[in-house]
């Protein structure tokens, strides 16, 4: 149950976070999937585990699209 929660949870943050940091959601999804990918290699999670953590970082990067599309939008009218 603790890996099914750190799954929805933990990739969704880090690309929000990473995000911030590259200013750039394409760049934050592959570093947060190469983190992934480098801690939990994957072999011997369930199923429902490894579908989790690829939901997550689904929605984690429409989420981190839509937040850099609306800071793009207040940076224009500030100028």
């Amino acid at each position: 149950m603790t890996k099914v929660i750190l799954a929805v949870v933990a990739p969704f943050l880090m690309i929000i976070f990473l995000t911030r940091v590259t200013f750039n959601h394409y760049i934050s999804t592959l570093l947060t999937i190469g983190i992934i990918f480098a801690i939990f290699q994957g072999y011997g999670e369930p199923k429902t585990v490894t579908i989790t953590w690829i939901l997550s970082v689904i929605v984690g990067f429409l989420v981190a699209g839509r937040m850099m599309k609306k800071l793009k939008n207040i940076n224009r009218r500030k100028y």
